[in-house]
């Protein structure tokens, strides 16, 4: 699959071939009736999460078709990277774009009124997960700052979903 920048020898990608697999897996336990319109991606223990060092690293991140299966399957994705795109880029933030469906350039003051803006979509980052949450289906309460910026912390509540007999 794809990456920008080219991927390097000893990079780790979340692939689109990946997360297929890993949804199929889970499909079974999937509740009827109900519209899934985020995704949580946990890829380690949430152990020492917090005060973590990520700089220098090369943490996982997204292929671009990932992102964009992500994107035309999901409005909201939270994962515990730091970033879900590759640490040194070049500041071209591509699975970023792709997500928001922002043009591909670098431009800073992107059009945000285009089309294909996804304007009500969001990526949280550096999610600290549970290491006692399951993986399965959950209803989340993503609590984003008023704050009107390019980013804002949030804080992701997760609301185990019950069967009614």
């Amino acid at each position: 699959e794809d990456t920008y920048p080219t991927a390097q020898q000893d990079d780790r990608i979340i692939t689109r071939r990946c997360l297929e697999a890993r949804i199929a897996s889970i499909e079974q336990k999937k509740p009827e009736g109900i519209e899934f319109r985020g995704i949580a991606i946990k890829t380690q223990s949430s152990e020492g999460i917090e005060s973590h060092n990520w700089s220098g690293t090369n943490p996982p991140y997204f292929s671009l078709e990932a992102i964009q299966w992500i994107s035309d399957n999901f409005s909201h994705l939270l994962c515990d990277l730091p970033s879900v795109d590759r640490e040194n880029d070049e500041g071209a933030l591509a699975v970023h774009r792709i997500f928001f469906g922002l043009p591909k350039d670098k431009n800073p003051q992107p059009d945000l009124y285009l089309p294909t803006v996804r304007r009500h979509s969001t990526i949280t980052e550096l999610c600290a997960f549970p290491d006692s949450l399951p993986e399965g289906y959950y209803a989340v309460s993503l609590q984003i700052s008023p704050i009107d910026l390019d980013a804002a912390p949030s804080r992701p509540f997760f609301f185990t979903l019950r069967q009614q007999d």
